[in-house]
């Protein structure tokens, strides 16, 4: 599988389909940050909540993943 998708998959979909995905999931809820290097702890959690102040949580939809111990 394609890491972005296939053209056909891409081509199909729909800027507001785009949005609507980002919307839904890129919310401060469902974010990791992960932050390596020479950097003072302090000074970057600061930018990261002065960068991310205006974001609100989302409510995120229920996913139903196949569980990988189950038996079929």
């Amino acid at each position: 599988n394609p890491v972005i998708g296939y053209k056909p998959t891409i081509l199909g979909t729909s800027k507001e389909d785009i949005l609507k995905f980002y919307n839904t999931w890129y919310v401060p809820n469902n974010i990791n940050i992960v932050i390596v290097g020479d950097v003072k702890k302090d000074d970057v959690v600061s930018k990261i909540k002065e960068a991310y102040k205006d974001f609100k949580p989302g409510q995120l939809p229920a996913l139903n993943l196949p569980n990988p111990g189950q038996k079929r």
